[in-house]
């Protein structure tokens, strides 16, 4: 993919990704993650994790800017129509919105 950074500025973490499409598993498809925790640094990858028949895999990593990479030892029977993310937000100073006056101190 290219950079995905959902729009927001702090540490975000993946915690699955899902295939959508046909994918043969006698392909071994695969998803690396890259990240960096700074926009100006080098991007570090994740270990290769074999995906599920189902085409699902779990790389939990966080980063500021993320990058998803799927590979296959062979694509003649594959269709790749995309990618479904779950992820979430791990850097919470970026949040804004309704904050409980409850909890605020004088």
């Amino acid at each position: 993919t290219d950079i995905l950074d959902f729009g927001l500025a702090g540490i975000k973490t993946i915690e699955s990704v899902a295939v959508v499409g046909h994918l043969d598993e006698a392909s071994e498809p695969e998803i690396m993650v890259k990240w960096r925790d700074d926009r100006r640094g080098e991007f570090r990858d994740t270990n290769w994790v074999r995906l599920s028949p189902e085409g699902f895999c779990a790389p939990i990593v966080s980063g500021v800017e993320l990058r998803i990479c799927l590979r296959a030892s062979a694509c003649y029977d594959m269709e790749f129509d995309g990618l479904i993310v779950t992820w979430k937000i791990s850097d919470k100073r970026f949040i804004r919105g309704v904050q409980n006056a409850d909890r605020a101190e004088a």
